[in-house]
């Protein structure tokens, strides 16, 4: 008993200790943050969050992705779909598997973002 109350208070401890980020300030461009490791900390500038068309082809129902052409590479890479109820999610695996079993991809609209990390939201077709 002695041995979890020391290991758990050497975790709060650990825990404790790192500071969270804070955003400083914002500008039309950028999302400037204190990103704290020990004692020191540094200001990065991360990009705030665009909006992109990407073309879609394929995806699986299973966990309802797409695969997405994310970085316009030719590469197809899963992307995962909301779950708030803000798109259907089995009409949009549908519609990206129509378009893989026809060969043409279809136009989505997605956000990037790149703080607190870098990921891809799906909002809707064009």
């Amino acid at each position: 008993m002695k041995q979890i109350l020391i290991f758990i208070f050497g975790i709060l401890m650990l825990s404790a200790c790192n500071k969270a980020d804070r955003i400083d300030h914002q500008d039309d461009k950028y999302i400037y943050v204190w990103q704290y490791n020990g004692d020191d900390s540094t200001l990065v500038k991360f990009n705030r969050p665009v909006i992109k068309e990407l073309k879609v082809m394929g995806g699986h129902h299973k966990h309802h992705h797409i695969k997405a052409d994310l970085y316009n590479n030719g590469h197809y890479d899963c992307c995962r779909l909301p779950y708030d109820g803000s798109v259907d999610r089995c009409e949009t695996v549908n519609k990206a598997q129509a378009a893989w079993s026809k060969g043409t991809p279809i136009i989505g609209i997605f956000q990037e973002q790149f703080y607190p990390t870098h990921e891809f939201y799906f909002i809707r077709y064009k």
